[in-house]
Formats: structure tokens, sequence, C-alpha cells
């Protein structure tokens, strides 16, 4: 089943009846930051994120000769100023100057890697990115499937609790849809969007997925990449998608995006609407 489950936010105004968010400031803002490192180390990226989490990317050597593959480590993170604690990584020491950015990592086994970055220039900023750069969790998703063909039990749609994928494939299966994956693990737990271009999604039962995400904070449009593995279809049907996002007056994130659900005869057109509250 490839059913999107995920975009991104913006703030959309209604001349009308305007609403104005007002959202206190993630606990980790003032830290927040992503590290582009270059030279020949194992890591690529390291990024502490405004919710108070890290996501550092690490290059591995792979079983083919001269492949490599990229290991993602993510947990929380506590610490301020230059020095940071990576829970399930180790210590972490930022140190600027004027010539580069210096990282000293000191991994949980007294490995210590030290490595030269720079800092990831563009950044979403203003009140818009101050509102949406946190972590969500589900409160609610809406499933409507469309079309001629669509089995009129379906009727013109249901809500579901939270985000549970295996929940929306059970109700569409008892509509006489025919779909073969019934996507259990896949309950999603919280949605973070980041500044630096970065979503996270956390699972119940499987391992997180890293995205990127891009917001057209005029529009409120968004396209997103959580690259083209199969094991991303559980978002969308390649991975990547458009959606449309705004706030709703309990400053809650609501996102309706275009997606595609699969069966084993055909395809349907599908719209999901997901409800989202501050962590």
């Amino acid at each position: 089943m490839a059913v999107a489950l995920l975009a991104a936010c913006d703030q959309l105004s209604n001349p009308d009846t305007p609403h104005v968010v007002t959202l206190p400031d993630p606990a980790f803002k003032g830290v927040a930051e992503k590290y582009v490192i270059y030279g020949a180390v194992p890591f690529k990226t390291i990024e502490l994120t405004e919710s108070g989490d890290y996501i550092a990317v690490q290059t591995e050597k792979f079983d083919q000769p001269g492949e490599k593959l990229d290991k993602t480590h993510v947990g929380t993170y506590t610490g301020s100023d230059h020095k940071f604690f990576l829970k399930g990584l180790g210590e972490l020491v930022v140190n600027e100057t004027r010539a580069a950015t210096e990282l000293i990592l000191t991994l949980d086994d007294g490995t210590v890697i030290r490595m030269l970055a720079n800092v990831e220039e563009d950044s979403l900023t203003g009140s818009f990115a101050d509102n949406l750069c946190r972590t969500w969790k589900p409160k609610e998703t809406l499933i409507q499937v469309m079309g001629d063909e669509v089995p009129t039990s379906l009727g013109v749609g249901r809500i579901f609790p939270g985000c549970d994928p295996s929940a929306i494939v059970a109700y569409l299966r008892e509509n006489d849809m025919k779909i073969e994956d019934d996507l259990s693990g896949y309950k999603v737990e919280t949605i973070s969007l980041t500044a630096k271009g970065t979503v996270k999604i956390v699972f119940a039962g499987a391992e997180p997925f890293i995205g990127e995400w891009e917001p057209d904070l005029a529009t409120g449009e968004l396209s997103y990449n959580f690259g083209d593995d199969n094991t991303y279809e559980v978002i969308s049907e390649y991975g990547t998608g458009k959606g449309s996002l705004s706030f709703n007056d309990k400053d809650e994130l609501v996102i309706i995006l275009d997606a595609v659900i699969t069966a084993t005869d055909k395809k349907y057109a599908a719209k999901v609407t997901l409800t989202l509250q501050a962590v």
C-alpha cells in the first residue's frame, strides 16, 4: 500500500478570520544546528534539532569493494553552549573558530574522532519556521478514497485516532479493497521537522524514517523526499510527494495530501488529512 502519511507545515492566513499561532519555542531552539563534515572521517553530518533530538549520519564500508553505506544514528541529546551528550552515541564538543568549526566526538566506547565541519547555511527563519520546526504527534487521520470504481461501502471517508496505517488497511480490506501488506509496526508516534530541512518519523514498531522536506512559506505548499527505496512506500508511492498545509484555530497542524493506494488489482486516488499536535 502506498498511502502518503507525511508532508510538512506552514501557517496559512485567512484574510477574513486570521488566526495567530502562539506556540512556545522548543526547548533546544537556541542550540539547534546542522554540521556538514568534510575530510576523511567516518561521519558526514551531525544535526542537533530544536526538539532535543540528534541525527548523525555515518559512512561505513559496504560488503562490495569500494562501496559504502550510510548508517544513521538517532536519539536524544542534552547539554548547552558547546558540549552535548548524545544518548547512545557519545559526547560532542563544538569549537567555533574563525577558520573552521571543529567537532570532537567521543564515542561511548572511548574512541575520539576529531572532525572539521561547515554549518549548514540554508535555514528556515521567521515566525512560520518558529511554529513548524518542532516535534509533532498525530491526533487523527482522515482517509478518503476517490474514483468511479471505489466500493460504495467506503462512503465519504473515515477518521482514525492517531496515525496507524494498519488500521487504515483493515478498513480498506473490510470494504473489498485488495491490499497485500498490512503495514503493521508503522504506527506513527512522532513527526519532527527541522529548520535545516530534515524530517524524521518515529514509528511504534519500525526504524525511524529520515528524509528531506522543503516548504514554500508563502503558499503553504511542500515537497518531501525519503529516497527511492521500497521501504518508503509506506510514506508515498515513490518516497516523494507534495502537500498543502495549515494551522487550525487550536494551533494544530493540518496536512492535506493527495495519495495513491496500491491494491493488487489497481491503484486508487485518495486524500489523506493528518492533524498533529505539538509535543
